[in-house]
């Protein structure tokens, strides 16, 4: 059995997942949301994925927050890292602006977190 917190809405249930991927059985949830969560979370967990990548200018050089715009499979975040890891953004960006679109050909943009 499976203890964990939902994360979807305030109510922050307590949910228990018993069973495997074909016949989960979820007890704790007190709205659909939480059923939600809790399948995705035990077949396919999925986090905003945070890094830097590097930046220069004609006046400057350092560190660019970045983020994915929706949350990615678990399973991919070291390759999605791989790719992060050789960006070098030569112009500026405001925040929000895509720096990759569709990262390792998933449907989430990696987006600029802050402006430089």
């Amino acid at each position: 059995m499976i203890h964990m917190y939902c994360t979807e809405c305030p109510n922050e249930c307590y949910l228990s997942v018993e069973g495997n991927q074909e016949n989960l059985e979820i007890r704790g949830h007190k709205c659909p949301n939480g059923l939600k969560f809790a399948r995705e979370e035990v077949t396919c967990p999925k986090r905003v994925l945070t890094s830097t990548v590097f930046f220069r200018d004609e006046d400057n050089e350092g560190l660019l927050p970045v983020r994915t715009d929706r949350p990615v499979p678990l399973s991919r975040q070291e390759e999605l890292m791989g790719i992060i890891n050789q960006i070098c953004v030569q112009h500026s960006v405001k925040r929000g602006d895509v720096i990759v679109r569709g990262i390792g050909g998933l449907e989430a943009d990696l987006i600029a977190s802050a402006s430089i």
